[in-house]
Order: structure tokens, then sequence, then C-alpha cells
């Protein structure tokens, strides 16, 4: 075996998971690194769920104030105050 292949062989090898969980962190940072993801996602729901409910109620004030023109109008048309 070649001098370099020898040395790639024993080579530590750095996988994805050891730079996302090392070993050498503790439990209390390795839970406190899960309650900020938690946290996080928690936060993305609810700023989704606040645009979807400011959005629906958006709808419905549009809904009722076209709907409430309409009925003043059709009420207007049907009152005749000429008599």
């Amino acid at each position: 075996m070649s001098a370099s292949v020898t040395q790639h062989l024993h080579s530590p090898v750095v996988s994805h998971s050891s730079l996302s969980h090392p070993q050498s962190a503790t439990p209390k940072a390795v839970a406190s690194n899960i309650v900020s993801q938690r946290n996080v996602s928690i936060h993305q729901e609810r700023v989704l769920s606040e645009k979807a409910m400011v959005k629906m109620i958006g709808w419905e004030v549009k809904n009722r104030v076209e709907c409430s023109s309409y009925w003043n109008s059709v009420q207007n048309r049907g009152i005749d105050t000429s008599e």
C-alpha cells in the first residue's frame, strides 16, 4: 500500500451527523439545541397560521361590506319615499 492510501485509511472521518451532534456536546447542549429547533418550527407554524387568519378575516370583512352594501341598495330601492 502506498503511504497516501495508508494515511487516508487512518485519517478520521467526519460525517454529517457528527457535525450536527458532536460527541463532545453535553446532554444539556443537545437538549437546548432540540428545544431551539422545535421553537423555531412552532414559531414558523404560528406565523403561517396568523397570516392565514388575517387573510380569512380580511376576506370576511370584504364579504360583509359587499353584502351590507348590496343589502342597503336593495332596501333603498324597495322603499318609496315619494308618497
